[in-house]
């Protein structure tokens, strides 16, 4: 929703059009943030209903979230994140395509053919409320959109990692390591270790056209025992990175998510892939609303934002997991 109907009777017309404008954002401010209610706000905020009683944050705000959804969240860092604007989204994936040939002189060269299959990506809600004093709230000196949007945001990175990792796709996105999606290139031969060897053919499991921009994704108690490995001639696997890069696990970015399970029967605690390949896809912009009176005897305002995130892996091949013994 970012086209909306003018109002010609309005000296900001031009400006209602998009909850991007500038305009927006200082009645949203005033109205959804703080309390003022006027009718030229009212007018306003109404370009930005979401139906649920809540309204769309305007892209500056939005832009903040996004930011530090980002900061927070090691997938979507690694993700191909898309913004829809639709509850559906269907993404093309090549599937096969028939391979070049070799031609003589004057040989007439065959058409090539492409299959290309799709993925889906819709739109699951994810909400939460948090209480703020109301004298937080009334502070002129405190910048509550900012507040705000790291607040949600810290509190919606952490639900969307989990559900990225261990998401099982019914009313939440479908996590990497749900069942049809990361594919198994190794099964441990333990229930509580990994050896080096294991780590080593879980690399090899991946075809080479994923390696180039492939990473691992661990806990950080499975990190622990993986640094420890050693080739045959006595160097460590594993190599510390300076200057905040992340460590390296032969040659390949290591990094650390407390959603991944730790080594346990059955559970997958290494995956190895290239994770562009997970899609996400934002719908529209997130919503606010404000409670005055739920939490007015307690002296505190209520503030819920709403977002509709979907995420998925379209080619499962891509990314390959250790899977330990049952």
């Amino acid at each position: 929703m970012r086209n909306y109907k003018k109002n010609a009777t309005m000296n900001h017309s031009a400006e209602l059009e998009s909850i991007g404008s500038a305009y927006y954002e200082r009645q949203f401010n005033s109205g959804v943030i703080g309390k003022m209610r006027g009718n030229a706000i009212i007018e306003c905020l109404a370009v930005g209903k979401n139906g649920t009683g809540g309204y769309l944050v305007p892209d500056s705000m939005e832009k903040k979230i996004v930011h530090a959804l980002t900061e927070n969240n090691v997938i979507r860092r690694l993700a191909t994140v898309i913004h829809t604007e639709g509850s559906d989204h269907r993404i093309p994936v090549l599937t096969s395509v028939t391979e070049a040939q070799w031609l003589t002189e004057n040989e007439p060269m065959q058409m090539a053919e492409a299959t290309f299959g799709s993925r889906a990506l819709n739109a699951h809600r994810l909400g939460m409320m948090i209480q703020v004093s109301s004298e937080l709230v009334k502070d002129a000196g405190v910048d509550m959109s900012t507040f705000l949007s790291e607040a949600f945001a810290e509190q919606f990175a952490s639900a969307e990692e989990n559900a990225f990792l261990n998401g099982n796709g019914m009313n939440m996105p479908k996590g990497l390591l749900a069942s049809g999606s990361a594919e198994t290139g190794v099964t441990a031969q333990t229930t509580d270790a990994i050896t080096a060897e294991e780590v080593i053919s879980l690399y090899y499991s991946l075809d080479e056209k994923y390696r180039q921009n492939a990473v691992f994704m661990m806990h950080e108690d499975t990190a622990k025992a993986l640094r420890l490995f050693k080739d045959e001639n006595g160097h460590y696997l594993w190599r510390e990175a300076l200057g905040g890069e992340p460590d390296r696990l032969l040659g390949r970015p290591v990094y650390i998510s407390r959603f991944m399970p730790k080594m346990a029967a059955g559970v997958k605690p290494v995956l190895f892939g290239d994770l562009s390949k997970y899609w996400i896809g934002d719908r529209g912009n997130r919503s606010l609303t404000r409670y005055d009176e739920l939490f007015a005897d307690q002296g505190q305002t209520g503030y819920r934002m709403i977002e509709f995130v979907d995420g998925k892996l379209i080619l499962p091949e891509a990314v390959k997991v250790i899977q330990m013994a049952e």
